[in-house]
């Protein structure tokens, strides 16, 4: 069993990944157009 707070760092630390790709995808749908 792990304890709660690995899993919450876990988890957060999940989110965090998933944030900066969504950032990421963003930054190319939206900037790089007008970086070209």
């Amino acid at each position: 069993m792990v304890n709660r707070e690995t899993l919450i760092a876990r988890i957060e630390q999940e989110l965090v990944q998933a944030e900066q790709a969504q950032h990421d995808h963003d930054f190319e749908n939206i900037c790089m157009p007008y970086i070209y």
